[in-house]
């Protein structure tokens, strides 16, 4: 977690649903190489190159491509099991 030049530990809690992080009077976010949601973890990933054949994930999923070009940083799982059905947006 990174919260500028402070290398002090920041607090981290949960409110409800939402998961909090701050020191002091500031925010700071998480980073993480993703992030998965409910009981099916469909997951929030990223990374370079393609998805498809390497990225094991639920449909619904997200991955985020550092390397993409225009219609290549965005892919969505919309069908399949395993690391196949990516398809890039």
């Amino acid at each position: 977690m990174y919260f500028g030049g402070d290398t002090a530990a920041p607090s981290i809690g949960v409110s409800g649903t939402a998961l909090n992080v701050r020191e002091g009077t500031a925010e700071g976010f998480l980073q993480a190489a993703g992030v998965l949601l409910g009981p099916g973890h469909i997951g929030i990933r990223y990374g370079t190159g393609s998805p498809e054949g390497v990225v094991s994930a639920p449909v619904a999923s997200l991955y985020l491509r550092a390397d993409g070009l225009p219609g290549s940083t965005l892919y969505v799982k919309e069908s399949g099991t395993g690391n196949t059905g990516w398809t890039a947006k």
